[in-house]
């Protein structure tokens, strides 16, 4: 059923793709899951507010337990997609407080608390991260979230251990070699920069981040001709780009 709501959405036939989505919602006792499927293939289309939907309604037929917060955490999700993060840390919190053991909704609400402008939910998200790596402590991504919990608490030394930590448990993970690089350039090692530059443009060569970091490098280092050519050729990929620009 989702593979022909699929093949319809692709021809451009919305109505046909929701009959086909409303087999499953005429049926909830054959297919308990079915808000739970059609949000996520919402989710897929980035049709947030559709995928709100469907999570919100399986919401209110689910009584409070695991089953519930599934439907919470994929809301919330979907919430902050949209950039409603007022309404998904409001989601979260409910959801850790109907079921603290959660860690999915535990790492949400913390990852919201940590884009706070309140030094008091920043502390929080801190703790909670820590507490959730210590529980899962080959996770390389709470890692590097609890590295940007040290970055916004001003350690920088904390923050550089983590993201290392993420590294070491995913060589592929280019956000927390981004990170380690702008630390080396803040530190004014821009050798070190330049490494991790590298690093991550031989695992995503097309990756922005990483070609600005480059630069960034380059600039540290003196080489400003090669820094000045790799900058040209962003701007013109991107002229309006005023981060390229600064």
């Amino acid at each position: 059923i989702i593979q022909l709501a699929r093949h319809y959405q692709a021809f451009q036939k919305p109505a046909e793709m929701k009959d086909a989505l409303q087999r499953f919602l005429n049926d909830p006792k054959a297919f308990p899951k079915a808000r739970l499927w059609v949000g996520d293939f919402y989710m897929g289309l980035r049709d947030y507010p559709e995928a709100i939907h469907n999570y919100e309604e399986g919401i209110r037929a689910t009584p409070p337990g695991k089953q519930r917060a599934v439907y919470q955490d994929a809301a919330v999700i979907a919430l902050v997609s949209q950039g409603k993060k007022d309404q998904a840390l409001h989601l979260a919190e409910q959801t850790v407080n109907e079921n603290p053991q959660d860690d999915l909704a535990q790492r949400l609400r913390a990852d919201l608390w940590l884009d706070s402008a309140e030094p008091e939910k920043v502390d929080g998200a801190l703790r909670s991260f820590q507490a959730l790596s210590t529980r899962n402590p080959n996770d390389a991504t709470l890692r590097f979230h609890l590295g940007r919990a040290f970055m916004r608490k001003g350690n920088q030394e904390s923050g550089r251990t983590q993201f290392q930590e993420a590294v070491k448990k995913r060589s592929d993970f280019v956000e927390a070699r981004v990170e380690l690089g702008r630390i080396s350039i803040m530190q004014r090692r821009p050798a070190e920069a330049l490494q991790q530059a590298n690093e991550i443009l031989k695992i995503r060569p097309d990756y922005r981040p990483g070609k600005l970091l480059r630069t960034r490098a380059l600039i540290g280092t003196s080489d400003l001709k090669t820094a000045r050519a790799e900058l040209a050729k962003l701007l013109k990929d991107s002229p309006q780009d005023t981060e390229v620009q600064l």
